[in-house]
Parts: C-alpha cells; sequence; structure tokens
C-alpha cells in the first residue's frame, strides 16, 4: 500500500485501508466479495472533490473502483495516494519513490544457501573479545569498573561545572577536587555492596554488621558533603538557548565520551548484538520519557545499545524520541541512522551484527553490507512485511511446512553480487531470519540435542542474540545504583544508569 501522503489534490488516486473503511457503509456493501476483518487490506480510488470539516480537517469526496456508483467522504488523513497519480509531484519526491522502490525490484529465488559468504569474503575471525586493561590479571574490582568510565572528561568537564554551579547557588561552597569525587565514587559503589535502607547508617561502624557497616563512611567523607556533592552534581552549566535547541544538553558531551571510552576499552569478538536497554525513571522532567510495555522496567529513557556477544559488555548507546540533528540523520532513516551511529567503530571489519525484528530488514541489511558488516537479524509481519521482504506467493511463512522442523529460504543477489536470504523455521513456532552471511544447512542444536535440527543461521541467531538482555540483567538484578542514588533529578538518574553499564561491563569482564 503507498506511503500516507500530505498533499492529495482533486483527480489523485489513492487507497485506504480495510481499518479505515470498517468505519463507513463500504463494509457492509462489499460483505460478499471482501474480508474486511483480515490485516493489511485495502481498496482503490479517485478524489472528486475536497472541502474543509467543521473542526477544519480536510474531508475528501471519494469513488472506489470497487463502488463506482457510490461517494464516500473520508478524512485526508486517512488516505494514501498513489506513487506517481499526481501530476503536481516534484522531481524530488519521485526520486523518493523510486528510491522506496528499489527494495522490491529484486527478484527473490528459491534456493537453499550452502556457502558461508564470510569464508570467501573479509569477515572477523575470532569469536572472543580482548580486554585492554594492562594489568587486567591483577587489577582489582574498582580498577575495573573505573576503565570503563571518561574519567578524563569527569576531571576535566564535569568536577569544574560542578564547582561553578554550586558557587553560583551557595557562598558556602568549597570547590570539590577530583581526587574527592574518585572518593564519592567509592563510596558510592560500596553502598552497592553493603546495603542499608537508613543511609545515615552508613556514617555509623558498629559490631554488628545486620544494623552497622563494619566501615565508617565519616573516616573519608562528611555525610553532608557527601549528598551536596549529588544534590549540586551536574554534567553541563545551565544554558537556556542550547536547553531549547537540545533538551538532552546536559548528558550529550558526556554520552559522547562515555562512548568514546567503551569502543576503547576491549576488541569486541566475531558477533555483536543491538538491542534496547532502559534508563527506569518514574520521575518528571524527563525530556524523552517512554513507555515500552514490553521492557520489565516499561518507562524511562530508552537507549538503543550494541554489546559484544563474548563478553555481554555495552560497547555504545544512542538516545532516542529527541529532535537534535545527529551524524547520519541526513543521509538515512532515522532508525539506520540510530544503527550506523552504534557500528560506526566497526565499520569494514568484518564482523557480524545480531539483531531482533525492531532492526531487521532488507534496507538494513544492504546498508550494514556498504559498511562492510554482516549481519543476521529476525523479521515480522505485523501489518505488512518490511519493504523488499518477499511476500505473496514467495511469503516464507505461507510456503512453511505444518511439522516441526521444517524450513524455507529464498535467495537473491543484489547489483554488486552480494547474497542476501530469508528463512523460515518452524520450531514450538515459526520464525522467519534475514541474513547476509551463515547457510541454511541443518545443524545439531547446542541447547537441544533431542530437539529436530535447525539451520545453521537460525543456530547462530539463538545463540548469540541475548548480549544486550544479560547486561541488562545483570544491571538491574542486582543492587545497583539507581537502588542507592535516589534523585529527583533525572541528570542524576542518567549517571547512575551510567555507573550501573560500567559496574555490569567491569563484572562481565572479570568473569572471563
Amino acid at each position: 500500500m503507498p506511503r500516507m501522503s500530505t498533499k492529495i489534490a482533486v483527480d489523485a488516486r489513492i487507497s485506504i485501508s480495510y481499518q479505515h473503511l470498517r468505519k463507513s457503509t463500504v463494509p457492509k456493501l462489499l460483505r460478499v466479495t471482501h474480508d474486511f476483518s483480515a490485516p493489511g487490506g485495502f481498496l482503490e480510488g479517485v478524489v472528486i472533490a475536497m472541502s474543509n470539516g467543521a473542526d477544519g480537517k480536510v474531508m475528501c469526496n471519494v469513488k472506489l473502483d470497487a463502488l463506482p456508483d457510490h461517494t464516500f467522504v473520508f478524512p485526508g488523513t486517512t488516505l494514501k495516494e498513489e506513487e506517481g497519480s499526481s501530476t503536481s509531484g516534484s522531481e524530488d519526491e519521485a526520486e523518493e519513490a523510486e528510491a522506496e522502490m528499489i527494495y522490491m525490484t529484486i527478484t527473490w529465488i528459491r534456493s537453499q544457501v550452502m556457502v558461508d559468504t564470510r569464508n570467501v569474503n573479509p569477515s572477523y575471525p575470532s569469536e572472543k573479545a580482548e580486554f585492554k586493561l594492562p594489568n587486567y590479571l591483577s587489577a582489582s574490582p574498582a580498577e575495573y569498573f573505573l576503565f570503563f568510565l571518561p574519567m578524563d572528561y569527569i576531571r576535566d568537564v564535569v568536577v569544574p561545572n560542578i564547582n561553578t554551579h554550586a558557587t553560583s547557588v551557595s557562598e558556602l561552597w568549597i570547590n570539590v577536587t577530583f581526587l574527592e569525587y574518585m572518593t564519592w565514587m567509592a563510596l558510592l559503589m560500596t553502598m552497592t555492596a553493603m546495603v542499608h535502607i537508613d543511609k545515615r547508617d552508613y556514617w555509623h561502624k558498629g559490631s554488628n554488621p545486620l544494623f552497622y557497616p563494619n566501615i565508617n563512611f565519616s573516616d573519608y567523607m562528611d555525610m553532608d558533603r557527601f549528598f551536596k556533592i549529588l544534590k549540586y552534581h551536574v554534567f553541563e552549566l545551565f544554558d537556556a538557548e542550547r536547553k531549547l535547541a537540545d533538551p538532552l544538553y546536559q548528558i550529550r558531551g558526556f554520552l559522547s565520551a562515555f562512548n568514546e571510552t567503551l569502543s576503547k576499552a576491549l576488541v569486541p569478538g566475531k558477533y555483536l548484538c543491538i538491542d534496547e536497554s532502559m534508563n527506569q525513571w518514574l520521575g518528571s522532567g524527563m525530556p524523552n520519557v517512554k513507555k515500552v510495555p514490553r521492557k520489565p522496567h516499561p518507562i524511562g529513557q530508552e537507549f538503543k545499545t550494541l554489546a559484544d556477544n563474548h563478553t555481554y559488555c555495552i560497547l555504545q548507546l544512542d538516545t532516542v524520541s529527541d529532535k537534535f540533528l545527529k551524524e547520519f540523520d541526513n543521509e538515512d532513516r532515522n532508525l539506520v541512522a540510530t544503527v550506523k551511529r552504534l557500528w560506526k567503530p566497526w565499520f569494514r571489519t568484518g564482523r557480524t551484527i545480531i539483531a531482533d525484528s525492531w532492526f531487521g530488514s532488507p534496507e538494513m541489511t544492504t546498508k550494514l553490507l556498504e559498511q562492510g558488516l554482516y549481519s543476521i537479524m529476525q523479521v515480522t509481519k505485523k501489518a505488512y512485511w518490511p519493504r523488499g521482504k518477499p511476500a505473496g506467493e514467495s511469503d516464507v511463512m505461507r510456503c512453511l511446512g505444518s511439522e516441526r522442523g521444517s524450513f524455507v529460504s529464498l535467495a537473491q543477489r543484489d547489483e554488486y553480487g552480494r547474497v542476501i536470504f530469508v528463512c523460515s523455521y518452524k520450531d514450538r513456532k515459526a520464525k522467519a531470519l534475514i541474513s547476509s552471511c551463515s547457510t541454511t544447512t541443518l545443524c545439531t542444536r547446542k541447547d537441544d540435542r533431542s530437539a529436530p535440527p535447525r539451520p545453521q543461521v537460525f543456530e547462530e541467531y539463538e545463540v548469540n542474540k541475548s548480549s544486550v538482555d544479560t547486561n541488562n540483567n545483570r544491571r538491574d538484578d542486582m543492587i545497583s545504583f539507581h537502588d542507592v542514588m535516589k534523585s529527583y533529578r533525572w541528570e542524576n538518574r542518567f549517571l547512575a544508569f551510567v555507573f550501573g553499564i560500567a559496574e555490569a561491563n567491569a563484572y562481565s569482564c572479570f568473569k572471563i
């Protein structure tokens, strides 16, 4: 079905989905020949007149091809204009339409894939990551933790900004030094290991560890000083113009430095996984707060994240739901631009990207190949398949047998001769993948040897798909910084989120 159009004119060819037609008398008139409960259906027609409704909305008089003797009135926002139907379209619109159709013009052929393209083209060989901490065999857990944080940025930017901000608010403020800030972080780390509901207990030492810790924080920092550092903590000095242009300006620089530090902390292995992470938040004031019902912590700040499969370390984060213009936003649609920012440090390395159905599409597979990366991604059908995926008679889910263990694959070669294939497999439920590597050769499952064998591409996907989820669980399932850094300010919540990622990464690397 064509895209929604905001420039519909009289005599334009349009289509309208069954979803919107159900509110009219059309289903009653066509109940014999059409099933209006089926997903993805639509009817075509032509706009014969237009007017403004009482609420100011554009209303269109439409004649449907299936009912040429009837005229129906629909809101203009429910209609989609067919490509090329309007003579007023610009050359830019025509080029955009042509670009959108490129993924639909390539022929899919039903065939098995027996040769892994990574064996004949350059690819990254090792599945194991290389941790870059120089003395990691003898380093302490604290050194592991600090290795994942942008300490230079904290020393040169964050600490001076805290002092400037606090001085402008309180005349009695004594500047915090970098060493004192490190002590403050160390006390927070201790709080995650020894949990007490009343924070005042940390500044008392007793013989019974059930009631008092066996360490007295007063030996290192005054309690009032500790909480004032948290109170006055900022990443950037307040700037009304910057806030208007970018509501996330407070964390933008720190996040960039954090990503750079993560990318240098280790050399990732062969497989990288893309998924989402939630910075849980139930307060107010967070600019890009979202509700994602499928997540264990559904409300908060969502980040698209990239993780190494060998260590389960998160290596890159990118904000979502913010209108600030970022790298690649002018070149690709939002999701593709986001993913390109995540994998940018590993362009041309021949690694394999694993992703779920939120990211999977022929377009994404092609974009990855253009940057020298392979991919295995799940694809699902909501109202439609992603643009360019075989549909109709070539739908891999329709062609799939009913017995457990059956599979179907379709392959194509793009204009550069690169192989992309779609494979569906029936286990307890059917699933489809799109891939630019691996094969459809059957192999024994590592997780259940009694189950029917499955294609190699499914084995790779299932084994390597949970890297980000594992890191999220290690951060959320343990007592972490977000449990001890209580705050009404979302910036401090973000700081706890970053500390939690560094803690989970340190734990993951300490285990290998």
